[in-house]
């Protein structure tokens, strides 16, 4: 079951300098009406997108034009530092109702190996099911991977966010329809989590968010999460929050994941294509011990990461 891409787990931090940024390059190309907190931030994202350190989020309130000129700042460097269309990380989103953007750096072998192995779980489900249940419509689902969204509606109109992962659905009258987001990783508190989550269902018309997250401690439990199981956190929200979730139901102090964590077969197709399809719906399975086996090698990987990070000095 333990899956491990190349173009994903192998990947190397960018060959940039981590020359640092000073207030007066960054400030004399941004106008003067915006005010100074605005301008720090602006500062701060810029040179954490340059220096892109392992393992950091930045979320920092600017408005959408000074986003837009980071954006366009951040464009140039790349072009100037001859750095792929499209290496991942450092990634820049922002969120329109928020009035917030957030800069998320080169991130460790373990958030990768656990996005790739939650989408290969879903993949395997997916194709066990259809393999009992034919379905011609089943071809419509779309494994959209790490793809960026932007939103065009509502008050998170040009938002935009990178998912670990996410399906989508390719319905004939209804277009390409979002279903299934999946984030792995770390954020500051639970009301971080509760922002993204909003952003992916309101915002991006997700009908599922799927977040695995390192476990904090103090951490605030909600009525539809989280789990916790060895050091780690699983929040499942959907749409419609009236309906509960009964995996999110376990007590914290359970030893094993149940072998279903949330997830349908009918969250991945449309609603009025499976309205009609008049099948029985069906959990996506999951084996929490075999997950966490099959991600000892990033776990280990992750350590000497950053071992080498904490002991090597940073030049400058």
């Amino acid at each position: 079951m333990f899956r491990m891409p190349s173009s994903v787990s192998r990947q190397a931090p960018l060959a940039w300098s981590s020359e640092l940024v000073t207030s007066h390059n960054i400030f004399s190309t941004v106008p003067d009406i915006w005010d100074k907190d605005a301008l720090w931030n602006y500062a701060k994202a810029f040179q954490l997108l340059k220096n892109n350190p392992p393992e950091q989020r930045l979320d920092a309130s600017m408005p959408y034009s000074m986003y837009m000129e980071l954006e366009k700042r951040w464009s140039k460097f790349k072009a100037e530092m001859d750095i792929c269309g499209n290496q991942r990380y450092p990634s820049l989103g922002y969120n329109s109702l928020e009035q917030e953007v957030t800069v998320t750096t080169t991130q460790s072998a373990l958030h990768e190996y656990a996005a790739s192995e939650l989408r290969g779980y879903i993949a395997d489900s997916l194709k066990a099911y259809f393999s009992i249940h034919k379905l011609e419509a089943r071809k419509g689902i779309r494994d959209n991977a790490s793809t960026s969204k932007t939103s065009t509606h509502r008050e998170y109109l040009r938002s935009s966010k990178d998912p670990d992962g996410s399906f989508s659905y390719e319905d004939d009258e209804e277009g390409v329809i979002l279903r299934v987001t999946i984030e792995a990783g770390s954020t500051e508190n639970y009301r971080g989590l509760q922002r993204d989550k909003d952003m992916w269902i309101k915002g991006l018309d997700a009908k599922v968010v799927y977040m695995l997250e390192a476990k904090r401690r103090n951490q605030e439990r909600g009525t539809y999460g989280p789990i916790d199981y060895r050091n780690h956190t699983w929040f499942v929200w959907r749409r419609d929050m009236r309906e509960p979730i009964t995996s999110m139901d376990t007590p914290p102090t359970v030893m094993l994941l149940p072998t279903a964590i949330g997830l349908k077969m009918s969250d991945f197709l449309s609603d009025r294509i499976w309205g009609s399809a008049n099948l029985p719906d069906s959990d996506v399975y999951f084996d929490g011990d075999e997950f966490m086996r099959s991600l000892t090698t990033a776990i280990c990987e992750t350590a000497m990461e950053r071992l080498i990070n904490f002991v090597l000095p940073v030049s400058v």
